[in-house]
C-alpha cells in the first residue's frame, strides 16, 4: 500500500488494475444513509447520503447505478442492466424510490455478494480490508488484516 502524502487510489486498482491485468470483475458497493443535521450558524454534520453499486470487468465499465444526495436526489446508471434489475423502479416520480436499500441487497444477492452481513467480511477467518484514514494532509490507505 501507498501510504504517502497522496495515498493509494484504491478505485483505480478496482476499475483498471484488477479487471486488466487480472482479469478480475469488482464490484463496488457504498450505502451511506442520510443523517445530516443543521444546526444555524454551525456547520453542518452527518452525511448526506448515497447508494451506488459499480461494477467493471476486463472490458471496463459494465454496470453503474447511484443515487446521491445533492439537494436535491439524483439518480443516474450506466451500462446494460441486468436481467435481475427491477428497471421499471428507475422511473419512479419520487427520486429516492428508483434505487432503494432493498434494491442494492437484493442486486448484490444475484451479484454473489452478501456485504450487509457480518459473516461476508471474514468467511474463513481471515481477511484483508483496505480503509481510508483522514489526516491533515489528506486522505491515505490503511490496511488491515486479520487472521
Amino acid at each position: 500500500m501507498d501510504n504517502s502524502r497522496g495515498g493509494s487510489n484504491l478505485h483505480a486498482a478496482l476499475q483498471n488494475h484488477f479487471p486488466e491485468a487480472r482479469g478480475i470483475t469488482t464490484v463496488e458497493v457504498e450505502d451511506e444513509p442520510r443523517n445530516i443535521k443543521r444546526f444555524d450558524g454551525e456547520p453542518d454534520r452527518g452525511r448526506w447520503g448515497s447508494r451506488t453499486v459499480t461494477v467493471h470487468d476486463k472490458k471496463g465499465l459494465k454496470r453503474f447505478l447511484s443515487l446521491s444526495n445533492s439537494e436535491p436526489w439524483k439518480f443516474h446508471e450506466n451500462g446494460e442492466p441486468y436481467d435481475f434489475e427491477d428497471t421499471a423502479k428507475y422511473d419512479e416520480a419520487k427520486t429516492t424510490g428508483r434505487f432503494t436499500h432493498e434494491m442494492l441487497v437484493d442486486y448484490c444477492r444475484h451479484l454473489g455478494l452478501e456485504p450487509f452481513k457480518d459473516g461476508f467480511y471474514v468467511p474463513t477467518g481471515r481477511a484483508a480490508l483496505a480503509t481510508p484514514k483522514m489526516t491533515l494532509l489528506g486522505r491515505s490507505w490503511k490496511e488491515s488484516s486479520s487472521r
